[in-house]
């Protein structure tokens, strides 16, 4: 509801008065959201990219336990940051890239996403023996 404030319609002592008018309103549904996310998926990825990196704060997700931990002394300098890793994976599951070095791949052949990302460098590929 929303107020507004009129002139009389007749002549009274106050040369004010509040009018109330009601302001017609869509409801938002998640099934609404789900296709407008949809569609600029489909439509425009770095618009939905951009969207995402404004709306998502990760620093909300990674208890400080698990932060203090990364960042714990081992002797060398990190050099890439945590949140760096987390956008890698949301973006893998975004794009469904089924493994890590194929991941790996794509951010090393894709500047827009290093950036998103926030790699300077594409990390290695450690590789398991079997």
């Amino acid at each position: 509801m929303v107020k507004f404030k009129c002139k009389p319609k007749f002549y009274s002592h106050t040369s004010e008065r509040s009018c109330t008018y009601m302001i017609p309103y869509k409801q938002l549904s998640l099934a609404d959201i789900f296709h407008d996310c949809q569609n600029k998926f489909d439509d425009d990825k770095y618009s939905f990219l951009s969207l995402l990196e404004n709306n998502l704060n990760l620093d909300e997700f990674i208890p400080s336990s698990f932060r203090n931990h990364f960042y714990a002394s081992t002797g060398r300098h990190r050099k890439y940051h945590l949140q760096a890793f987390l956008w890698a994976l949301v973006l893998q599951r975004i794009f469904s890239i089924p493994t890590d070095s194929l991941l790996i791949l794509f951010l090393k052949y894709s500047k827009e996403l290093r950036d998103f990302c926030g790699f300077s460098k594409v990390p290695d590929v450690v590789r398991s023996e079997p």
